[in-house]
């Protein structure tokens, strides 16, 4: 049997049916020739609580690869990978085997990008809709009598100790299985680098495959179960050379692979039709914020036209250093630390995008991107921001936060993320870290300067033009009791609020030369500060420190406080940094603190050490102004709200679909806002069915009736987490029997309403 040219010929396949085909003319398919994957007969329980979307699985085989790379170059320089000489850090790995600055990719030059690209390949083949995604790599490889404790193992501990590689669960490789065609098929091809392969067995140089496949309930069992190919127990393997199944410049295949590792994912359940060059790499980058190396991507299925079938996947932190002229907002990202309760101190980046831009690099779901060592654990959506302690609703569309978790502690990690990396678990963790970032963005001055100036940018033309329909709705809500006790009186839309002027031009410097007190008149040995009980107290610093000083991955600036227990956050814009300390828990009112902080990077010789002196005092009366816009008052009713008309042009910027009702948010007035989906499919069914006359009214009925909905949805679920999906969800069913409620309604009389 002639296993090199079996192998080459599942190399060539690219459809799910031809590549089952080959191992049934061989007469392989026989069960006795296949082993369970990991060697657990029951492995579908592992493999298949993986990744729940085929990208973030596809995302796992390719840091796998990068791992590879590592590893492969921490060997060929005699160092253990798991030795206290071995880099302690992704970063750290690439910057001092393969050169990548310690900054990231971003510090490469193109060509520079280019060579070391070709390391790691992703290439799409096959058709359209059911694509062959191969992953090619250049590095350690694997001896095919090591593939059942390596690449065809589960739940080992290859990669546990490691520090510079990602991979430690030794199953999240196994996710892509799932998402394989309908008969789940994957190739593996590998050979060890000749440098590393050691002494002894025959196998030692050669090649080794395999294929593993979904075997569905038989013989008893009560669930499938994956198995890879190996005839008498063992992998098949040939004789080592160079195998030609890398991309070539115009074709899929021909290109050498002299060792490393090759493998096929046959019709992938792709969630992207379009040029992996496309949509798939902007996905990709969203879950690998900061990749330590780049990968090519090769569009290699025919019916693709266009200037370059090829491109590189650098990671999104570089797509944002790239692009910062064009779609990012000035002076950002900024930069600044959190404390969360029971995991730690946090480095927070803030990336505001211009209007309409952040489309470009941000889904619904990707608004806030939990990192470890670059890559995305799991995240928030954009409605975070539209929380009442957050409160920018106008700029959700064009904000992304990153948090860096990659020096939190193990035992938060575990708890925080599930092993497949690619969501959250609900935890008290999770809830601590929502709480503490509701706080930062809260409070972050220049993101409110730019809602109210998005604000007023959408509004302004909106509610001018507003009156009639503010008019109209008073007027039925003033002839009702039931909804003027729901509402204020008064019919006024506020004007637009004016945003605050932009801080003047600010240029920083990569290693400042101060970190100081804002000036203020007062004598004594150390600034005194009065700290309320509950709120804490606020700090201004001010610098030349850029602003992602705390934040960039070349040498971040650090800052301390002493004692640690009253640290909350630190942010950073334009030269100026606010500290947030809060009281320790068993404060008392009354009670004096001495408190150091020290901002210090590696070219200091000394940090930067200002000390102060808190007292603590009762928290101020509500009254008082406080850094948010009041909230409307629980008794007395709800303002009226302003009433935006969404058609379906903005349906992507609104989440909206064809049968959104309304949403409504916060407005930086302290107001509400209701969005109205006035291209909703049940409303256009209806006025093409209604005489011309009534066009017009009953759309005005639509709107007003979808208003007063949802206004009385938020008085009820305004205190819920999810209050924006219950009114989005709830809305959604009302507008569907809204205006043929009303009409039956309306025609009703004594008569039709006797019995009988």
């Amino acid at each position: 049997m002639d296993l090199e040219r079996i192998c080459m010929d599942l190399v060539h396949a690219d459809d799910e049916d031809a590549a089952a085909g080959i191992v049934s003319y061989h007469d392989l398919d026989d069960d006795h020739h296949w082993v369970p994957l990991g060697g657990i007969e029951n492995n579908l329980s592992i493999a298949g609580n993986q990744q729940s979307s085929a990208t973030a699985a596809l995302v796992e085989k390719l840091v796998n690869s990068v791992d590879s790379l590592l590893i492969a170059e921490c060997l060929l320089r005699s160092i253990a990978p798991e030795s206290s000489e071995a880099p302690s850090s992704m970063v750290g790995a690439a910057a001092s085997f393969l050169g990548v600055p310690e900054g990231g990719i971003s510090g490469l030059k193109p060509p520079e990008r280019a060579k070391l690209a070709e390391h790691i390949q992703l290439v799409a083949t096959g058709s359209r809709t059911d694509p062959c995604y191969t992953i090619v790599d250049e590095g350690e490889g694997q001896r095919p009598r090591d593939f059942p404790s390596t690449l065809c193992s589960l739940v080992q501990t290859n990669k546990l100790r490691i520090k510079f590689v990602q991979g430690k669960f030794n199953m999240g490789g196994s996710g892509v299985l799932a998402f394989c065609g309908q008969r789940n098929l994957q190739l593996i091809l590998s050979r060890r680098h000749p440098r590393l392969a050691g002494a002894g067995g025959t196998d030692v140089q050669g090649w080794g495959w395999t294929l593993i496949r979904r075997r569905e309930p038989d013989g008893g069992r009560k669930s499938s179960h994956y198995e890879y190919l190996a005839p008498g127990g063992s992998v098949p393997c040939f004789e080592g050379k160079v195998l030609p199944v890398r991309p070539t410049r115009d074709g899929a295949y021909g290109g050498s692979l002299e060792w490393g590792c090759l493998v096929k994912l046959y019709n992938y359940q792709s969630e992207f039709p379009s040029a992996i060059t496309l949509d798939l790499n902007y996905e990709l980058s969203r879950r690998l914020y900061q990749i330590p190396l780049p990968i090519r991507l090769y569009e290699r299925r025919s019916g693709y036209t266009g200037h370059s079938l090829g491109t590189i996947l650098t990671g999104m932190s570089v797509r944002v250093a790239d692009d910062r002229s064009k779609a990012i907002e000035k002076d950002f990202p900024d930069s600044g630390i959190i404390h969360v309760d029971g995991v730690g101190d946090v480095p927070v980046e803030v990336v505001a995008f211009k209007k309409g831009q952040g489309r470009s690099f941000l889904t619904a779901a990707t608004a806030i991107l939990f990192t470890v060592n670059g890559q995305v654990h799991g995240g928030l959506g954009r409605r975070f921001c539209s929380r009442e302690a957050v409160g920018l609703d106008f700029l959700k569309n064009d904000l992304m936060v990153v948090l860096n978790c990659t020096d939190i502690s193990a035992r938060v990690r575990e708890d925080l993320f599930m092993p497949s990396r690619d969501r959250l678990r609900e935890c008290q963790a999770k809830r601590a870290f929502e709480e503490a970032l509701e706080a930062y963005l809260g409070e972050h001055s220049e993101l409110s300067r730019l809602n109210k100036e998005r604000r007023e940018a959408e509004l302004r033309d909106r509610l001018a033009d507003d009156k009639p329909l503010t008019e109209a709705l008073k007027s039925i809500i003033d002839s009702s009791p039931e909804l003027k006790a729901l509402f204020r009186l008064g019919t006024h839309v506020p004007a637009p609020t004016v945003p605050g002027d932009r801080d003047q031009d600010f240029t920083g410097v990569a290693y400042p030369t101060f970190f100081r007190l804002v000036r203020r008149e007062e004598t004594g040995a150390f600034p005194k500060f009065d700290c309320p009980l509950t709120r804490g107290c606020r700090i201004r610093f001010e610098t030349d420190a850029v602003n992602d000083y705390f934040t960039r991955p070349n040498d971040p600036g650090t800052l301390a406080v002493s004692p640690p227990a009253l640290f909350d956050r630190v942010a950073l814009h334009n030269g100026k940094a606010t500290l947030v300390l809060k009281c320790p828990p068993k404060a008392a009112v009354g009670d004096d603190l001495d408190v150091l902080v020290e901002v210090c990077d590696s070219q200091k010789k000394a940090p930067f050490a200002t000390r102060l002196h808190l007292t603590v005092v009762e928290d101020p009366p509500p009254s008082e102004p406080h850094d948010h816009p009041p909230s409307p008052p629980r008794t007395g009713g709800l303002a009226l709200p302003k009433v935006v008309e969404v058609e379906e042009d903005d349906w992507a910027s609104e989440e909206f679909g064809p049968e959104s009702g309304l949403s409504i948010q916060r407005d930086v007035d302290g107001g509400l806002v209701a969005k109205v989906n006035v291209a909703n499919l049940h409303l256009r069914q209806f006025l093409l069915r209604s005489p011309k006359a009534d066009v017009d009214l009953m759309r005005k009925r639509f709107v007003y009736g979808l208003v007063l909905a949802g206004v009385s949805l938020w008085q009820e679920y305004r205190d819920d987490a999810a209050c924006d999906e219950l009114i989005r969800s709830t809305s959604s069913a009302i507008a569907r029997v809204l205006l043929p409620m009303i009409v039956v309604l309306g025609s009703l009389d004594e008569a039709a309403l006797a019995p009988g």
